[in-house]
């Protein structure tokens, strides 16, 4: 009997096939790893190195968050600001006693509905381009404040800061270039697609002195939007 499948039928059925197959590897691949992780932290515990346990513990959390943000596009505040202590505690054990971080959180705020790696982008990028740069010792504050019907979240740093604001929306990422911003352009084109154009990324910079980067977004609890 002759077969009644067309051609666009049969690349239809090989094309979910292999998303089917990709979507299995993806599952096996993080399981490898938080495997691998598990085993490092089991090492480092039993030769008595408690920084090292801690690291590895920090990091298969952070990878844990990166997991479940393909997945989810929002998590509660209270679990963003667990992941952005685990991301600090890794960050001083880099720099040391160079850094000084603090926070300061408006209460009741822990259902509020997030995206993920909203803040942490901003306190990496505090670190990475205003913070390590400075010979100095660095401070950084992490500010979440409720404004009526919004919440407004800032991180301010004392690292070298922007000589010139750039332009978010335009920066394209550059292989000979890292120091683009392409983060930051991420973040608030996400922030644009969740919430509007009021959640864009706000800059405002001193050079030498002070740079706060914030946003907006309305107050929510639970993980719908």
């Amino acid at each position: 009997m002759r077969s009644t499948l067309t051609t666009p039928t049969i690349w239809k059925a090989a094309s979910s096939k292999n998303a089917e197959i990709q979507a299995l590897q993806s599952q096996i691949n993080p399981h490898f790893l938080f495997n691998t992780l598990n085993t490092l932290a089991w090492k480092a515990q039993m030769s008595d190195c408690p920084e090292l346990y801690q690291m590895v513990i920090s990091l298969g959390e952070l990878l844990k968050t990166d997991v479940l943000s393909r997945t989810s596009s929002c998590i509660t505040l209270q679990e963003e600001l667990r992941y952005i202590k685990f991301y600090i505690y890794l960050q001083k054990m880099r720099f040391e006693d160079k850094i000084q971080v603090s926070f300061s959180v408006d209460p009741g705020l822990e259902r509020l509905s997030v995206p993920c790696f909203c803040i942490q982008s901003l306190v990496e990028n505090s670190f990475v381009h205003g913070l390590e740069p400075k010979k100095e010792n660095g401070e950084l504050l992490i500010s979440i404040r409720r404004e009526d019907a919004l919440v407004r979240i800032s991180v301010t740093d004392n690292g070298v800061g922007f000589h010139e604001i750039p332009d978010l929306q335009t920066i394209q990422a550059s292989p000979e270039n890292t120091h683009t911003h392409i983060g930051l352009r991420n973040l608030s084109r996400r922030l644009f697609l969740l919430y509007g154009e009021s959640a864009r990324l706000h800059i405002s910079s001193v050079p030498d002195t002070e740079t706060t980067v914030s946003f907006q977004i309305p107050y929510k609890e639970g993980f719908a939007l």
